[in-house]
């Protein structure tokens, strides 16, 4: 999968090519700083997307960076909002709880 993920970033990739090599590697655990760029890349390419910046907000609190995670989290609850998509909207604010709980006891 690493080898299609290389062969599709070296073509001619789009906003969702980046999106889903990203998605890939923060379901599977892996090199979530590459993760990170290629969401920025899908963002920057694609716009403001909720499904973007949810996938963004996981792998920044993958890498203990809660508060980024949660203004990303926060930006794909009002996009999720405005289009409807309550499940996104209950998993964003579930999140940006916890994360809210982890940066404050990181700060401690």
């Amino acid at each position: 999968m690493r080898q299609e993920i290389a062969f599709k970033i070296a073509e001619n990739p789009t906003a969702q090519t980046y999106y889903e090599a990203a998605r890939y590697l923060q379901e599977q655990g892996e090199s979530y700083p590459e993760a990170l760029s290629y969401l920025n890349k899908a963002i920057e390419l694609g716009g403001d997307t909720y499904y973007f910046y949810r996938v963004k907000s996981l792998v920044e609190a993958a890498l203990k960076d809660y508060g980024s995670a949660i203004i990303s989290a926060q930006k794909s609850l009002e996009l999720a909002q405005k289009e409807d998509k309550d499940e996104f909207v209950r998993m964003n604010e579930q999140n940006i709880s916890v994360w809210s709980l982890k940066q404050i006891n990181t700060k401690q």
